[in-house]
């Protein structure tokens, strides 16, 4: 995972080098795509990894964070725990969605302190509403109530279907090599 992350910087960095000069905002086209990466339970490469993997983690993670927005480089990520620890680069991601939460500590952890006082309610998010959160977008006061809606198997069956990203060799003689040092 982290390789693929160290690979997407690298795809970050020539988009970077071709923009440069040339395009101040570019848009999405099947030419020039937005690419998302996604990163399912990141305290897997953050907190739970040899310190090695989460030196590399946390360089790629902050480049495709800190400068991924402008070449259409983006980045969602999960974590069940959002303490510091498991998320330390979390003020970079510009948006942050807080589902129900156990405690008002774990609100403080994503949308930051007196996050409650500004409107956000995670830990008083009924079990009888499922998928029920709160948003909050850089550089915006304030956060929104919004509602996530059930994505089902044969809905992701559709979509990898119709959005299939090409697949890239990946070099397994590379990562035998890493595990060694």
């Amino acid at each position: 995972m982290v390789g693929l992350l160290e690979e997407t910087v690298k795809d970050l960095q020539e988009a970077t080098q071709r923009y440069r000069g040339k395009v101040r905002k570019p848009v999405p086209t099947p030419e020039n795509p937005l690419v998302v990466t996604i990163i399912d339970e990141a305290a897997a490469l953050s907190a739970f990894s040899t310190p090695k993997m989460q030196d590399r983690f946390e360089r790629a993670h902050g480049l495709l964070l800190s400068q991924g927005r402008a070449p259409l480089y983006s980045v969602i990520e999960t974590v069940i725990d959002p303490s510091k620890e498991n998320v330390p680069q979390r003020q970079l991601l510009p948006y942050r969605v807080g589902m129900r939460m156990d405690e008002a500590a774990q609100v403080a952890m994503i949308h930051g302190q007196g996050a409650r006082n500004r409107g956000s309610y995670c830990d008083q998010i009924p079990h009888t509403t499922p998928g029920v959160c709160y948003v909050q977008e850089d550089g915006k006061a304030g956060f929104r109530r919004a509602r996530a809606f059930m994505v089902t198997d044969a809905d992701v069956d559709r979509i990898v279907a119709q959005y299939k990203p090409i697949p890239r060799p990946v070099d397994l003689d590379a990562f035998a090599q890493e595990r060694a040092a």
